[in-house]
């Protein structure tokens, strides 16, 4: 049942929150995943193509 609401949870935050937003609120509940992550499963996780997660790095948006 837990991980049932974990991915109802997930799943609103996906439509909820713009792109910067999802990264955002990613890095500040799961501090330690971010460098451990590649980042193209990152972007997938986070409902984004590789390319966007990119471009908001180096805009410094996240």
């Amino acid at each position: 049942m837990h991980h049932m609401s974990e991915i109802m949870a997930h799943t609103i935050t996906l439509h909820l929150l713009d792109a910067p937003g999802r990264v955002k609120r990613f890095l500040r509940k799961h501090p330690e995943l971010a460098e451990r992550l590649p980042k193209k499963e990152l972007a997938s996780y986070l409902n984004l193509s590789a390319e966007t997660l990119s471009r908001l790095k180096q805009r410094g948006k996240i």
